[in-house]
């Protein structure tokens, strides 16, 4: 009953607006058009009345028999709609008028138009307002005649018309609601069948509990309702079907975060510690930070120590994200290490590593790296860079200057060629490496952080001690990105040669 006269009442709402809208713009369009009628109906009667009084006032004036004219004048203002009649002279003095005591000003300040047939709308006082008919006698030779129809009657004809058609709306609605309420009620029984067992779905949940069957008339029906119905009832097995999978989804999906929880745990112990890595007092500073797009990432970083006065520092991004990439990513770092324990050329660690990943590579997964050696004594390095981006040396004094971009993807080909080159570090410079994460972070205008942008930033900043470098770029970025989500994973590593500053 409640869900029945709900749907009663949205009805009767919609349907009395419907007829209002319906109603007002009848009445509108009907009073409009009775207007323009009936204004054309008293301009063509004003007209025949003025031009009747301009054809008999002529030989009257000539012969100056003003009484016979008034006489005239007085006849005429009998007809009804009719609010005065005037008729002047050539020199517009008012020869014979219907007004008591006097023409109205608003009436002698009507200009005569020669010959020309004229209406004038004019609000007089006491008579309100009035369509006032001009006609020249002899062609204003001899005068005009002007006279008055009454534009109160208009609007009161109008009214009675519009009030005659509300009332047949009025009808026409009582009508319609009638017939409404039967249609409603009609179709809200088996409405209200449907919601009362979709209420008691909705308390018992898909799981199980009393629910009341739909009314077999219902289910039976041959029309909208009674498909509305069959749908329903189909709908509510599909629902307990997947309600069914939904939970197993769910215990999967639970599953899937723990093991992802645990790769985060695991990728997160592959990356260095750099005090270990470093194993003491080194003449130069080394930090960095990885921070993956997802659970798990393709980034990494690596500081090996290759001998007493060598170290090995890498930065690397795998092709791909997610469990994928961080494979890849933890082969490659076991690989690296192998290779820098072997030998103390960048070039050939990257050769060996390349030709390990590219053997029966299905996937077709690829990771750029660069590799550099630092000798402590010195501050010279070797590096060779397998196609990734290339970093910046930001000098004591200031200086920014970029690395060219050199070498190709690793996992590619096994017979890539990888070359060794060489640049050396005084005190207070500082090296500086990352992922395409850093320049490709977008803010919520979807603008890219971009290459320039680093450059100056590094500038900005100029040679910081690593760790406040790379806490510094992290932020950066950070407050670049706004709150949107990384695209990709980001990285950095900075290298500083020379005692720490203090």
């Amino acid at each position: 009953m409640r869900s029945r006269s709900k749907l009663f009442t949205k009805t009767l709402v919609i349907l009395l607006a419907v007829f209002a809208v319906m109603a007002n713009g009848a009445s509108l369009l009907f009073g409009f058009e009775l207007y323009s009628s009936l204004v054309a109906e008293y301009r063509s009667k004003g007209r025949a009345i003025a031009r009747s009084i301009a054809d008999s006032a002529v030989d009257l004036l000539l012969s100056s028999d003003v009484e016979t004219l008034q006489a005239t004048v007085d006849q005429f203002n009998q007809i009804n709609g009719v609010s005065y009649v005037l008729v002047q002279d050539a020199s517009g003095v008012p020869v014979a008028h219907t007004f008591v005591p006097e023409v109205p000003a608003e009436v002698l300040e009507l200009e005569p138009d020669g010959r020309k047939y004229r209406v004038t709308e004019i609000e007089i006082d006491g008579l309100g307002d009035t369509l006032n008919v001009t006609v020249p006698i002899l062609g204003g030779l001899a005068g005009d005649v002007h006279v008055g129809m009454d534009s109160k009657k208009i609007q009161s004809r109008i009214w009675a018309g519009v009030i005659r058609m509300q009332v047949l709306v009025l009808l026409i609605l009582a009508a319609t609601i009638v017939v409404a309420i039967a249609l409603v009620r009609r179709i809200s029984r088996p409405l209200g069948d449907l919601t009362v067992h979709a209420h008691a779905l909705a308390e018992a949940g898909l799981g199980g509990g009393d629910v009341p069957a739909v009314d077999p008339r219902t289910l039976a029906s041959q029309d909208e309702i009674g498909d509305l119905a069959r749908a329903f009832v189909r709908m509510e097995g599909e629902l307990r079907d997947s309600a069914e999978q939904l939970q197993a989804a769910a215990a999967m999906q639970e599953r899937i975060e723990s093991e992802l929880r645990i790769a985060r745990e695991i990728q997160t112990s592959i990356l260095p510690k750099i005090e270990s890595a470093l194993g003491g007092r080194v003449p130069f500073e080394i930090d960095a930070a990885m921070k993956p797009a997802r659970e798990v990432g393709g980034d990494f970083y690596d500081v090996i120590r290759a001998g007493p006065d060598h170290f090995y520092f890498a930065v690397g991004d795998v092709s791909g994200k997610g469990i994928p990439a961080c494979l890849f990513m933890a082969v490659t770092m076991t690989l690296l290490r192998i290779g820098a324990a072997e030998v103390l050329d960048p070039a050939e660690v990257l050769r060996r590593v390349n030709r390990e990943l590219s053997r029966e590579n299905d996937a077709c997964m690829f990771v750029t790296l660069f590799l550099g050696l630092i000798e402590a004594r010195t501050g010279r390095i070797s590096y060779s860079n397998g196609g990734h981006n290339p970093p910046y040396v930001i000098r004591a004094d200031g200086e920014v200057e970029i690395l060219q971009p050199d070498g190709v993807v690793l996992g590619w080909s096994e017979d890539t060629e990888f070359h060794s080159r060489k640049l050396s570090l005084a005190d207070g410079d500082e090296f500086f490496l990352y992922t395409d994460g850093v320049t490709e972070a977008l803010d919520p205008e979807g603008h890219l952080f971009s290459d320039q942008r680093l450059a100056d930033l590094l500038a900005k900043l100029g040679a910081e001690s690593a760790t406040e470098l790379v806490g510094d770029v992290l932020n950066e970025v950070d407050e670049f990105a706004a709150n949107e989500p990384p695209a990709d994973d980001v990285t950095v590593m900075a290298v500083r040669y020379g005692p720490p500053r203090t």
